[in-house]
């Protein structure tokens, strides 16, 4: 079982690079004086952040399935991606972005989800090993 400091360590990373363009566009806004778009992107880069730390406690937690073998880190990776991908696409239709409506309601939109976030956690799991 991994440490509680691994999973502190693993999660914050995740929720910083799940959200760190929405708080930059957030941040780049308020600088600009448009305090209106910025308190609109407060919720979507709060779930952003909740959903990139949920994906690093995923991957953390699945340390004894990674050491296994080589399926098993391709797991790890392939379900942290899932994690990531399904908040992202939650938090568009939670903003009611059409564009993310049209995609889920569209069985090849949804295909392409499923494979992108697939092929995001195998390549993730490539990179690290190389």
């Amino acid at each position: 079982m991994p440490s509680g400091r691994t999973c502190f360590r693993n999660a914050a990373l995740g929720a910083a690079l799940a959200s760190m363009d929405a708080v930059v566009i957030g941040v780049k806004a308020m600088g600009a004086g448009r305090l209106d778009e910025a308190r609109h992107l407060v919720g979507p880069a709060v779930a952003l952040m909740v959903g990139g730390a949920l994906a690093g406690l995923t991957f953390t937690l699945l340390a004894p399935v990674r050491r296994r073998g080589r399926a098993g880190r391709y797991l790890g990776w392939i379900l942290s991606s899932y994690v990531v991908v399904g908040t992202a696409v939650l938090v568009g239709i939670g903003i009611r972005d059409q564009t993310t409506a049209a995609m889920i309601t569209n069985p090849f939109g949804l295909t392409l989800v499923v494979v992108c976030a697939t092929v995001g956690g195998i390549m993730a799991c490539r990179v690290l090993e190389e």
